[in-house]
């Protein structure tokens, strides 16, 4: 069984993308692989056979958002186990609200060491 962790990016922002990879280097985790379109994380999702540990998802993306991507994913049997971390730059506070509605972990960017690191040792997904 292979117990190494695995993450999957989903966020317009290739300069975010990169940042997040780094901080996720510096805890150790380097199996991640990013998208910059949420359909094309979709469809390359729908065909895997083992799901990632977790998933840093931009709430607010082109064609298709981060909160109807959650919502997709969850309809998939498959991905009950991975934690879902929604991110985003805005100052909505009704944001956060939607979010823990599906069950999901919420937080502001900039992406910090410390809010990875609480991620990745929290058991619980907010």
């Amino acid at each position: 069984m292979n117990t190494e962790k695995s993450v999957i990016l989903i966020d317009d922002c290739e300069i975010d993308n990169f940042i997040t990879t780094k901080l996720l280097e510096f805890h150790g985790i380097t199996k991640i692989q990013s998208f910059n379109q949420s359909t094309l994380a979709f469809s390359h999702l729908a065909k895997i056979k083992i799901p990632p540990s977790y998933m840093f998802i931009d709430m607010n993306m082109p064609v298709m958002n981060g909160i109807e991507f959650v919502k997709k994913i969850k309809e998939l049997d498959h991905f009950h186990s991975t934690k879902l971390i929604v991110t985003t730059a805005s100052i909505n506070p009704n944001d956060k609200l939607i979010v823990e509605e599906l069950n999901c972990c919420f937080i502001e960017k900039p992406l910090t060491q410390q809010n990875i690191l609480k991620i990745l040792n929290s058991s619980k997904l907010t």
